[in-house]
């Protein structure tokens, strides 16, 4: 019963979404049968016609080769029967391309004349357009393209019938895959089905397809006994069995598919443009994490796979190409879906338009010579309008055709400079739409000189909106000044307003009268000096008095926002955009929260200090100010976050910086001359939590006024390198926890680290292979003492230090420490005993440091989680089996770059929590221990080289953490790549049964999987790269019923055995949810 409750809120649901109303037979439909096909085979699935095309190759180039009469050689049958895939086989085989001279494909709907075939064969034998000549002179010209030559003509579509024949085969290739013998009880269940298919491949392919998902002798069983199979199917009638596969459709894949409707029969359906408009039609969710594009892909990729799109071109994206078809069935399917919300048509038979239509669409390119539909001024419901035309260039798109039509919602109307005859806009009677709530309208450059800046103002003031719209923008208006529309009432609604590219007008309309006004954006109105334009009776009212986001952007001549002194404006603005305003100073402007300036003059900086409720301040891109002006920070109490970027001559800030009392965030970056802080004024930065310099190339040294920010949390300082220390006064800064010190490179290496889970703070130098300046830091032999007083601290990056011997035995005071990272320090050799004392310390990475690897001891790692040994050379042949003895707690190894080393010892055994081991660029590596098989946690294994965690990275998009078995397998060999010789995997990976994840790589002599690889029932992802000569998959690997993921590229055998439906090894992979072949989707 929940069932049924649920199954029927579904339906209720759907009823209201698809306005579906309630009949007990099938809507009429009333399209027209005008499908159009090709000469290029669209089907790639094609089973059981070999037989039949080579009987039709034989007749026609041997047995009727040699004779001077027309041969007509008929293929009958119903509808979806294959006709046209058959013939597509027999015009594209290689024989009939030897053999006839001219290959002619046409395709013949109900509406073709005489005139029409003979002047589309013409333009097939041709590949030019043909003019519309009378009959006689296009026999004549036939006769003469065809005069003399063997010639081969196909008529396709001759009449539509809706019956085929179906291929028991390709019900089992859809339901099955390549498993032939599948479950017994659902291949019985199975014929069952075909038989109730009527023999048509169109059905079966669609129910196999749907059977597929379908796991349980039960719903195999309620899809034999569906009551679907009971409806008519009479001549003209949709298949049960299509009705049913759309029936059994997820929901958001039912409401895609029949809106597929709006495009007319035959017609080539382009991706992009379909996703666009589910997207406008609110089909795809948005969601924070999913691009609603991909989720279109996905939806794209899953109805061609159930056959209700047909796949005409392989695309780069995905599997499934960018260009799709449906089958006239399936087009019925979805218009009798919609029934009379989509409408699609010839415009010159548009006449019988219901009033219910939602969408329209003529895709016909003779859209321009016939007169708009009238019966479209009738409909009230019009949501998607879809015409392939440019305004005001022929019949059928003049503005005047849209009268009469009962538009709401959004209307853009592009390339408003070819509209010739001003009167045709007041013809479009925006005016009398009252159910618009947006409108664009867009002028271009091109075809400017077709209409005055005379005309383009009366264009302008005859598409008078009503006065219900809620948004309106003008973009490239060419006339001189803005119609009287703008200067009444009209807009009064009018929430967001955009003026863009208005170069000609010098006065804007009296926008601040605008009460509704929220959003205002102006850009390029060059002549422009006031927002506030000769407005009369300064005082009576506040102005904008609604306004709350205001952009303005490339407005050279604008110097203030009214031309009236004492106005007030805009008292309920909270976030201001200025960019590229050379002439502006801002008013009293006492609500705005955030200003954001870019590209302006010290003026303006200076009347920042009238906004006295700021919060956020940005301040960018100035190329000639050597100090802020001194005013510009003063009044700023509320000032939470202030970023200045950019400003290449700046050398220092304003002492008033002392004033900002709640500032938490201070970001200096790209001031190549800025030297230091103002020692008085970092002691007003009582509430300064995160101190950020970046690329500030001159700077030396904080001051010793750093000891008053009590409350940092967190300091980085990037792209410095003329700083010489940290002053004592950090030892004050107990809340201190992050300190990042660095630059470019390291910066970059540092990012390395990051995929492993931590937080990357850095305390590092730039070291120049060209020094700039002179970086001191590189010559210490001992951390800044001031480290030792930060005992909040709670990541460490110790980073470039070349004489570095020892780290001080104060380090064990910073019992904060969670995350403790050594890199490129080659002189250290030890750690201090103190260090044990660091009880919260959790991960441990050390880079570069060959002297401390030699010399660890394992005493040091007791509790450690997390410990990374990288880019060492040890001369130790194997991993110390006394110090692993003691990493109990140990969940994540990695050795990367150690090219000395050989083998894990037995003591790897002892490491019962271990997780996740990668082993990469340590090509002197024999063998794995045989403890592996201990490692009971184990998920996850990386064993591989430089190149190959290269290659790894390019899966990370897939969504995927790629875990390597492999081999440093280069070009040029470093070392012996030992593990490139072996032909098997090791034999210790079958005792690891958690394992999750394997990525096996670069095995050029490897020529098989073991079938114990059946054993691994935890693996959900199996990643296969580089093995050219492994040619097959064991069949264990249908046993491991976890795995979500597998991919294989750089395995050309492989990737013939795996080629979907038809490789010898697809069945064995088809029941994974997730298979890549060369980084396209086979399965998804």
């Amino acid at each position: 019963m929940r069932d049924i409750r649920e199954r029927l809120d579904e339906i209720a649901e759907e009823r209201s979404k698809f306005h579906l109303i309630e009949g007990g037979v099938q809507g009429r439909l009333d399209v027209l049968e005008n499908r159009q096909t090709g000469s290029i085979i669209a089907q790639s699935e094609v089973y059981g016609r070999d037989e039949d095309k080579e009987k039709i190759i034989q007749r026609l180039v041997e047995i009727v080769a040699d004779s001077d009469d027309i041969s007509v050689y008929p293929i009958v049958g119903i509808g979806g029967l294959g006709k046209t895939t058959l013939a597509q086989m027999v015009f594209n085989d290689e024989r009939a391309m030897r053999h006839f001279e001219l290959r002619i494909w046409v395709c013949i709907s109900e509406d073709f004349g005489v005139k029409r075939i003979i002047k589309a064969i013409i333009e097939s034998a041709t590949g030019s357009a043909c003019e519309a000549l009378d009959l006689d002179p296009l026999q004549k010209r036939l006769q003469g393209i065809l005069n003399g030559k063997r010639y081969l003509l196909v008529l396709d579509d001759v009449w539509n019938e809706d019956q085929e024949k179906w291929d028991r085969l390709l019900f089992k290739e859809r339901a099955f895959g390549h498993d032939t013998e599948g479950h017994p009880n659902h291949v019985a269940l199975g014929k069952e089905i075909m038989k109730k298919c009527g023999g048509v491949p169109l059905a079966v392919k669609s129910l196999g397809s749907m059977m597929r998902y379908k796991s349980e002798e039960n719903q195999w069983q309620s899809v034999v006994e569906s009551e679907l199979w009971n409806l008519s199917q009479d001549e003209n009638s949709i298949l049960p069995a299509l009705r049913l596969s759309y029936s059994n459709l997820p929901s958001k894949l039912r409401q895609c598919f029949a809106y597929c409707a709006i495009f007319p029969k035959g017609f080539t359906i382009e991706k992009e443009l379909l996703i666009q408009l589910w997207m406008a039609n609110g089909f795809i969710p948005f969601t924070e994490k999913l691009d609603p594009e991909d989720i279109g892909n996905e939806i794209c990729n899953e109805l061609c796979w159930r056959s209700f799109l047909e796949d005409i071109e392989k695309g780069d994206d995905f599997y499934y190409g960018r260009r799709f078809k449906m089958h006239d069935l399936v087009h019925d399917l979805a218009q009798s879906i919609m029934e009379d919300e989509c409408f699609s048509k010839e415009i010159e038979s548009s006449t019988n338009i219901s009033k219910r239509t939602c969408h329209f669409t003529s895709v016909n390119s003779q859209w321009n010579s016939y007169p708009f539909p009238k019966a479209l001024y009738q409909v009230e419901t019009l949501r998607t309008f879809l015409v392939h035309s440019a305004v005001g260039k022929k019949r059928g798109c003049h503005l005047a055709e849209l009268k009469d039509l009962n538009l709401g919602g959004y209307l853009h109307i592009k390339h408003l400079q070819r509209v010739v005859n001003p009167l045709n806009a007041n013809e479009a009677n925006l005016v009398g739409k009252r159910n618009l709530r947006r409108l664009d309208l867009y002028w271009k450059d091109d075809d400017s000189d077709l209409q005055s800046l005379e005309d383009a103002e009366k264009v302008l003031e005859g598409l008078e909106p009503h006065a219900n719209l809620e948004h309106f923008g003008i973009l490239g208006y060419k006339g001189v000044q803005f119609p009287f529309w703008m200067r009444d009432h009209i807009l009064n609604n009018v929430v967001h307003l955009s003026l863009s590219d208005c170069h000609n007008c010098s006065h804007l309309p009296p926008l601040s009268l605008l009460a509704s006004l929220r959003t205002l954006s102006l850009s390029r109105i060059s002549r422009v000096m006031y927002i506030d334009d000769n407005f009369q009776g300064a005082g009576i009212m506040r102005g904008f008095p609604s306004l709350q986001n205001l952009t303005i952007s490339y407005l050279p001549s604008l110097q203030r926002f009214s031309r009236e002194d004492g106005r007030e404006l805009l008292p309920c603005l909270t976030s201001l955009d200025i960019s590229k305003c050379p002439k502006l100073t801002l008013p009293r402007l006492p609500s705005v929260t955030e200003l954001r300036v870019s590209d302006c003059n010290d003026i303006l900086l200076g009347s920042i200090s009238n906004l006295k409720s700021l919060t956020l301040l940005h301040v960018w891109d100035n190329d000639t100010l050597i100090d802020l002006p001194q005013c510009m920070l003063l009044n700023l109490a509320s000032l939470n976050q202030l970023s200045i970027r950019n400003f290449s001559k700046l050398k220092c800030l304003p002492t008033e910086l002392v004033g900002l009392s709640a500032l938490e965030a201070l970001d200096i970056s790209w001031c190549d001359e800025f030297e230091s802080f103002p020692e008085q004024g970092m002691e007003g930065l009582k509430s300064l939590k995160n101190l950020q310099l970046h690329e500030c190339r001159k700077f030396t040294t904080l001051s010793e006024g750093l000891q008053h920010l009590s409350c940092l949390e967190k300091l980085t300082l990037n792209g410095c390198p003329e700083m010489v220390a940290l002053p004592d006064g950090i030892k004050y800064l107990n809340s201190l926890q992050h300190i990042q010190i660095s630059s470019d490179r390291i910066e970059i290496q540092s990012s390395s680290i990051k995929p492993c889970g931590f937080e990357v703070i850095e305390w590092s130098f730039w070291r120049y292979e060209e020094p700039i300046g002179s970086p001191k830091l590189a010559k210490l032999a001992i951390l800044p003492e001031a480290l030792q007083y930060v005992l909040a601290l709670q990541s460490l990056y110790i980073s470039s230090y070349p004489n570095l011997a020892s780290l001080p035995h104060w380090l064990g005071n910073l019992t904060s420490l969670q995350t403790l990272i050594i890199y490129d320090c080659p002189k250290l050799s030890s750690l201090p005993a103190s260090i044990q004392g660091l009880t919260k310390l959790h991960k441990l990475a050390i880079q570069k440091c060959p002297e401390l690897v030699k010399r660890y001891m394992r005493s040091y790692w007791h509790g450690m989680t997390t410990m990374q040994l990288t880019n060492m050379i040890i001369s130790t042949e194997s991993f110390p089996e006394q110090g692993m003895e003691c990493l109990k707690s140990l969940k994540n190894l990695r050795l990367h770059d150690c090219r000395k080393f050989t083998t894990l010892s037995e003591g790897l055994q002892h490491l019962s929590c271990l997780e996740k081991l990668t082993l990469t660029g340590c090509p002197e590596l024999v063998a794995l221990p045989d403890g592996i098989k201990y490692l009971n946690s184990l998920q996850h294994l990386q064993i591989s080289g430089d190149r190959i965690e290269i290659q790894s990275s390019s899966f990370q998009p897939c969504g995927f953490e790629p875990t390597i078995i492999g081999s440093s397998y280069r070009e040029e060999p470093i070392g012996s790549p030992t593990l490139a010789k072996l032909a098997v995997l090791p034999e210790a990976l079958r005792y690891v049964p958690a394992l999750q994840s394997l990525y096996i790589s670069s095995y050029p002599n490897l020529a098989s999987l073991p079938h114990w690889l059946g054993n691994l029932t935890s693996l959900q992802t199996l990643l296969i790269c580089d093995c050219p000569k492994l040619s097959s998959l064991p069949a264990s690997i249908q046993g491991l019923t976890q795995l979500q993921k597998l991919a294989f590229w750089g395995c050309p055998e492989l990737v013939k055995r795996c080629e979907k439906e038809t490789g010898e090894d697809w069945y064995k992979i088809a029941h994974i949810p997730n298979v890549y072949v060369n980084y396209r989707v086979q399965n998804s």
